[in-house]
Formats: C-alpha cells, sequence, structure tokens
C-alpha cells in the first residue's frame, strides 16, 4: 500500500507531460534545466568542473554548465513523454553513423556491447538496434517501490529494451552472457565508475577509475565491444554514432586486457563527447580531484564530492531514483545518512578517494529514471 502514492504521483506527472506535444514537452525540459542549473550549486559546480576537463582552462564553464543541465533537463522531459506509440516518431527523426558495424557484429552471431556515455537521450540508440533485429538488454536496478520498477521496466520494453534486475554480480554476469550468446547487444553506461571497483584510467587528461564490465564481457564471449554515443540533433532530432569495436589484446593476463580495453574506451568516449560537450549529463564526482561540491540540505541536496584533505571514505546515502525522490523527499533528493557498511567501506578504502554517493544521478542512466544502466557489478 505504501508504493502508491509514489507510483500514482509518478504516473500523474508523466501522463501530464505526455498530453504536451513534442516540442512543448523538450522546452519544459530545458526550462526544467535551467532552475536546476540555479537551485542546485552542487551539480552546477560540478559540471563546471567536468566542462573545463573537456573545453579547456579558457572557456567560459559557467555558460557551459548551465547548457549542460538545460540538456540534461530535456532528456528527463522526454524519458516521461515518451510512450510505445512514438518510439516509430523518434526512429524517423534519427540518424545512425555506423550501422555497418552493428550488422557485421550481427552475421558473426556473437552479440554485441555498447559502451555509452551520457550523452544526449541515450536511450535512443536501442530502437536503431532493435531495428536491424538486434534486440538490447540493460541492467536496471529494482527499487524499493515495486510498482514503480515495473513500470519503469514496461515502459523500456517499448523500446526494444530487455530488463535484467540487478540481483547480485554473478547472476547479472551469467544473464548477460546468456544475451550474448542469443546474439543480443547488451548496453552499458561505461564513462562512471559507481562502485569504485574499477580500472584505473586516463580520461580528460586525468587518472580516474572506469568500470570494468564492458571488457570484462566482451573477453570472456567474444563479443565485440563498440563505443556508442547518442546526440541530440537540433530541437527534435537525434544522431547515433557506433565507432568500430575495441580490439582484444592477443598477450595479457584478463586484468591486464581489461585494463587495456577500458583505456580504449575511454579514449574513444573523449572524442565522442568532444563533439558535443554540452550534452554530457554528467553532474557528480568523477575523478579524484573532484571536490565536495555542496552541503546537504535538509530537503534533500546530495552531500557528495571527492576529499583531498580528509580520509578515504565509503559511500553514503542512496543512488538517485530520478522523480522517485519527488514522492520520497518531497521537494527533492534526499541523501541517507551513512551506514555501518559505508563506514566499514570507508575504513577498508585504499584508494585514497572519497565517494560521496547521494542521490546520484547517472547510476540510472540509460534505462531512464529509476533505472540502473551501467558494468560496476560486471567484474
Amino acid at each position: 500500500m505504501s508504493d502508491l502514492p509514489g507510483y500514482l504521483a509518478l504516473r500523474v506527472g508523466a501522463g501530464l507531460i505526455g498530453l504536451l506535444p513534442s516540442s512543448a514537452a523538450r522546452a519544459m525540459g530545458r526550462l526544467i534545466g535551467r532552475v536546476w542549473h540555479a537551485t542546485d550549486p552542487g551539480r552546477r559546480r560540478m559540471a563546471e568542473r567536468h566542462m573545463r576537463r573537456v573545453l579547456g582552462s579558457g572557456a567560459d564553464v559557467e555558460a557551459a554548465g548551465r547548457a549542460v543541465m538545460r540538456s540534461y533537463g530535456r532528456y528527463y522531459a522526454e524519458a516521461l513523454w515518451v510512450r510505445g506509440s512514438r518510439v516509430e516518431e523518434l526512429k524517423g527523426q534519427t540518424r545512425v553513423e555506423g550501422l555497418e558495424h552493428i550488422i557485421g557484429a550481427r552475421e558473426e552471431g556473437r552479440g554485441m556491447i555498447y559502451g555509452l556515455p551520457h550523452m544526449g537521450n541515450w536511450e535512443v540508440a536501442a530502437p536503431v538496434s532493435v531495428t536491424e533485429k538486434v534486440p538490447v538488454v540493460a541492467v536496471a536496478e529494482k527499487l524499493p517501490n515495486t510498482k514503480i520498477t515495473d513500470w519503469f521496466t514496461d515502459m523500456r520494453a517499448d523500446f526494444g529494451i530487455e530488463i535484467v534486475l540487478a540481483t547480485g554480480g554473478t547472476e547479472v554476469m551469467r544473464s548477460l552472457e546468456a544475451a550474448l550468446g542469443a546474439n543480443k547487444a547488451v548496453a552499458l553506461l561505461s564513462d562512471r565508475d559507481l562502485k569504485g571497483r574499477g580500472v584505473e584510467v586516463e580520461f580528460f587528461g586525468e587518472t580516474t577509475t572506469l568500470p570494468p564490465g564492458p571488457a570484462t564481457l566482451s573477453i570472456r564471449t567474444g563479443a565485440p565491444l563498440f563505443p556508442v554515443a547518442s546526440y541530440y540533433d537540433g530541437d527534435d532530432g537525434y544522431f547515433v554514432v557506433i565507432r568500430p569495436a575495441i580490439p582484444v589484446p592477443e598477450e595479457g593476463t584478463r586484468a591486464e586486457k581489461v585494463q587495456i580495453m577500458t583505456q580504449a574506451l575511454a579514449t574513444e568516449m573523449e572524442s565522442l563527447i568532444r563533439v558535443a560537450p554540452h550534452q554530457w549529463h554528467l553532474v557528480q564526482p568523477n575523478w579524484p580531484s573532484d571536490r565536495l561540491v555542496g552541503e546537504g540540505e535538509r530537503n534533500g541536496r546530495a552531500r557528495e564530492g571527492i576529499c583531498r584533505d580528509e580520509p578515504a571514505a565509503g559511500r553514503t546515502g542512496q543512488p538517485l531514483r530520478p522523480f522517485v525522490a519527488w514522492w520520497r523527499a518531497g521537494s527533492g533528493p534526499r541523501a541517507g545518512p551513512s551506514s555501518r557498511r559505508s563506514r566499514r567501506q570507508a575504513s577498508g578504502d585504499r584508494t585514497g578517494i572519497a565517494r560521496w554517493g547521494g542521490w546520484s544521478g547517472s547510476r540510472c542512466q540509460l534505462l531512464g529514471a529509476g533505472q540502473r544502466f551501467d558494468g560496476a557489478d560486471l567484474d
């Protein structure tokens, strides 16, 4: 019974946005993004830090950060606006580059892996794959509100995305390996290491860690790993780019091969992000040098960041469930208190990187609000 109010509130909000013409829904999303930028100093500062990495120190990072949040607002509006009946409309507005890579991998019959950054509306990449008779499989987090979990799962099915609920790393890996064995595509957001168990890479000139899942799956199954990005193309279009597969090294241990492939994927993602930096929706700490960007507020700004001067800390709080926060916190995302497990992780963390989870948007990305789509558990 406790699941019902939140579920109904979300359905009402999605229903109201769904009544709007697509242009009005996108405009509303951009407006919400501007408000978000103005009222969330933590996200704003982190967006500006990341834009400085991409654009250089001489860039107008304040304007760039504002553009990032407007684009992010558009994504969320589209996530609630889209319906199964509108997928064909989206496909008609989508240009594709590199489709031959999908077709070639389909003919080889070993499945394929899409490694994506948080660019534009990444869900649009799924119908492109399905059109070529390659179903897409994604990992989704099972939310405490099962009604919302079921609803979002059904919504992703409209895109042709098959959901595997994250019940444990080993089970997820087996499910994804089975999907690749059935010649399906596994899509994983790859530009942020949520678990802090990733491999060390250079990303935009600075050392960080990225998830090992995409490379691990490719090595274990022989499925090609394609860097993929989905951009906004004007006010109402999309542009999906599929890059050639990351080669699997012929020599070295599995760990060494995973590191080499993850670094290669990071380099490819840098190039993809530079095409449209303002569409890179990463507004959380992603490098060891990222500072603590804001105090947690009573009604919900997550305290998150990377602390240079403090002892390494474990993750605190809970992952973002976009829109679910509306009903759970009333007026914004809520960062929960540190758990005993987090404190134990803090004491045993040897990386020197403080990780503050809070309500972290990128954990839920490719599948839209409430869905998780990354490779953090696949190591």
